[in-house]
């Protein structure tokens, strides 16, 4: 399944890039935090399990990731997963 992973991978760099453009001018996907970053969350939480660096690529993902990450209610929810 290496070529699998490698599309899924190429998949999320691109979703990553179209996210981070987004999050340049805006805090939040859709201007407020919403229905928008609630679904988008968890397939960019993925990206250490990936081995993909937010930090240097997309730093305004990364600064949203951090800020989803530490909303008390998420953290609720990833910790029954």
């Amino acid at each position: 399944m290496p070529a699998a992973k490698k599309h899924y991978e190429a998949q999320l760099r691109d979703l990553f890039g179209v996210l981070d453009r987004r999050l340049a001018g805006s805090e939040y996907l859709a201007g407020d935090y919403s229905i928008a970053d609630i679904a988008c969350y968890p397939d960019v939480r993925l990206h250490g399990k990936l081995g993909i660096g937010l930090e240097t690529d997309y730093p305004n993902l990364n600064r949203w990731h951090d800020a989803i990450a530490a909303r008390p209610a998420v953290q609720r929810a990833w910790a029954v997963t």
